[in-house]
């Protein structure tokens, strides 16, 4: 019994510091950049090893990878909650009660936004890859919604594929304007992504609104 209650506290301490890792290391690239972030530094900053650092990830390419995949998840789980666009609500009250939502939860994972949007064109090929597949896939999830919403006669038919593509292209433009720019308020965020949004839908090939 003892060495199973060793063997617990040993992983919680390892879960414990591989988390305290990636919160270090999600501040240090949003502010740094990955090229500009040490990993000796981010090892300081989070009060651990270079041991332990190399026992949880490879490198700092890894590192980054598994940041983005739990950050991924995260947006996966909240576009499931609140991203469905065939509730039954009308379209415009259902994009502004979306938008509203998304900004809140952005906002508290600002650093996880900051390092997904910031660097996206200059990271290294295999971490571009993974960071591009994840952003396509909430693209493929917007898509979903869009039919869903189509299907529920909230939205009238048109080009799911083209709208979703066009929503997530200006999400992240403003997004990216949002974080980096302090004079950017959080309604006026809100106003644009869902005014933008309202104004895509409205245009698509095949769109009556």
């Amino acid at each position: 019994m003892k060495m199973i209650n060793r063997s617990r506290k040993g992983q919680a301490r390892g879960e414990a510091t591989r988390a305290a890792i990636m919160r270090a290391a999600t501040g240090l690239f949003a502010e740094s950049g990955f090229k500009g972030t040490a990993v000796r530094t981010i090892v300081r900053e989070a009060g651990a090893s270079m041991g332990s650092f190399y026992h949880h990830f490879r490198d700092k390419a890894d590192l980054y990878i598994q940041i983005a995949d739990e950050g991924g998840l995260a947006v996966r789980r909240f576009m499931r909650r609140v991203g469905d666009f065939g509730t039954g609500q009308a379209m415009e009250d259902r994009v502004w009660e979306f938008f509203s939502a998304y900004v809140d939860a952005a906002d508290k994972h600002d650093a996880m936004v900051l390092l997904l949007l910031a660097e996206k064109e200059t990271l290294p090929p295999a971490i571009k890859e993974v960071v591009s597949a994840e952003i396509d896939h909430h693209r493929r999830e917007l898509e979903e919604g869009l039919a869903s919403g189509v299907q529920a006669g909230v939205l009238v038919p048109m080009d799911v594929r083209m709208a979703s593509e066009a929503v997530v292209g200006m999400v992240l433009h403003l997004l990216k304007v949002y974080f980096t720019d302090p004079t950017v308020e959080r309604k006026g965020i809100v106003d644009a992504l869902a005014r933008g949004t309202i104004g895509i839908l409205r245009t698509m090939p095949g769109n009556g609104l």
